[in-house]
Parts: C-alpha cells; structure tokens; sequence
C-alpha cells in the first residue's frame, strides 16, 4: 500500500510504522506551533512526490509523550529520517522542500545522510522533557504538552500580586532542584493564562497540581511548608 499524503502515527502504532519497509521522514509537529504548520504544505508536497519511495509520517508530541521522549525531541518541529528501525539522521525546523528533497533523495537511494539542513524551530521546554533543576514556566500554548512529557509534573498555579504564592516560592525552587531528573516541577502565572487556570477551576492560589500522564492525581492550596510540599510530590514521583 503507497500513501500520497502524510500519515499519523502514534505512541500504540508507531512499531507497525517501522514494519512498512519503507524509508521514513517521521515529524513531530503541533497544530498549536507556527513552525509546524508553515512546515504542513511542504510535507503534503513531498508525501505526493515520494509516494511508494518513502513514508512521510506525523506524530504529535502532546498526544504521544512516550514516542517523544524516546527520540528524545525537545524542538518543533522536529524530523527523523530512518530505515527500517534505524535512525540515519534528524533535522528541525521549517525547512523547505528544495531543503528536504536531497536529503529523501539520499534516505530512499541507500546512502548516507550529511549536511543536514535546520530552521527555526520552538522548543519543546527541554527542561520539562527532562526533569530540569529549575521551575519550568508554562503557559496556555505549552501547558498540554508538558503535563503528558512522561514524568509527574507539578504545576504551581500562583500570580505576582499573591502574598502567599511569593511566600512558597522558595519551595518551589528547592522542590525543582531536589526532584530533578525524577519529576518536572513547573509555574503558571494565572492572569497571563486564564485559559488553563479556567479549566482546571483555580479559585484560590496558590494552588498546586500533580499531573501523571496529564491527569491530575493530587491538588494542594495554599501555603503549605516545603517539607508538606515535597510529601505530596514524593508520593507520585
């Protein structure tokens, strides 16, 4: 079976993907990023012109954290060229087709790929993928792709005029060091996002959320001590 456009894969279906036989251009990219999408018309492009030569593949990184996380992708978008099970070599960016087309051109030919083009591209909070030493700052365009990165993520919902937010502070930068590596410990200004404060019914803050798997699995307000704190966090990291 050939494929004239690009196909989704996901976290479940990847493995039958790589099955195919066909050389593969697998991109992570995200209907909320700008580079991703100006990057759509040109797979589209490509997906017509390699038809039967070539898979090029789509995965998105906030519904498929474990095939993120895996091939470690930390900018979007962010392309993986591979043959059969084996990655031969990876771009990011907002490349263009005059761009790309050499480097298929090499993948579906059998030879190897050098000088590998890159644009711009959005991060993929790098420090949220792996767990950073420092407080993660979210917003309402980055918060769904970070709460689902794999790892438990705690999420200080707080605001600059809060008393009490500025009084745990602290605690949030000792929980982010200690806990790195094992879980991301992460802020949300909730006057600059109402949107997510608004989905998850923040009426009074500070409040503290624990995320696994984008669900949320404990919620905290208030002041509460470090020593509270880093319980709550322990039981789910």
């Amino acid at each position: 079976m050939t494929f004239s456009t690009p196909i989704h894969t996901n976290d479940q279906s990847f493995e039958r993907v790589l099955k195919t036989g066909y050389p593969l251009m697998v991109v992570w990219s995200s209907k909320t990023d700008q580079h991703s999408q100006a990057l759509d018309k040109v797979l589209n492009l490509l997906a017509i012109q390699y038809e039967g030569r070539a898979l090029i593949v789509k995965v998105n990184p906030e519904e498929n954290p474990n095939l993120t996380k895996d091939y470690k992708i930390t900018a979007l978008p962010s392309i993986v060229f591979m043959r059969q099970t084996d990655e031969q070599g990876r771009c990011v960016g907002a490349l263009s087709k005059e761009q790309l087309q050499p480097v298929l051109d090499a993948l579906v030919n059998g030879q190897t790929l050098s000088n590998l083009p890159n644009a711009a591209s959005t991060p993929i909070a790098s420090s949220a993928a792996a767990g950073g030493s420092t407080p993660v700052t979210l917003t309402d365009a980055n918060f769904e792709q970070t709460i689902r990165s794999g790892q438990t993520v705690l999420v200080d919902f707080w605001a600059a005029w809060c008393g009490p937010c500025r009084a745990i502070a602290p605690s949030i930068e000792a929980l982010a060091k200690e806990f790195a590596g094992r879980a991301v410990v992460a802020k949300l200004n909730v006057d600059e996002n109402p949107r997510t404060a608004q989905r998850f019914n923040i009426q009074g803050i500070p409040a503290l959320l624990v995320f696994k798997a984008g669900t949320v699995v404990e919620q905290v307000t208030g002041a509460q001590p470090l020593n509270a704190l880093r319980q709550v966090l322990a039981r789910h990291a």
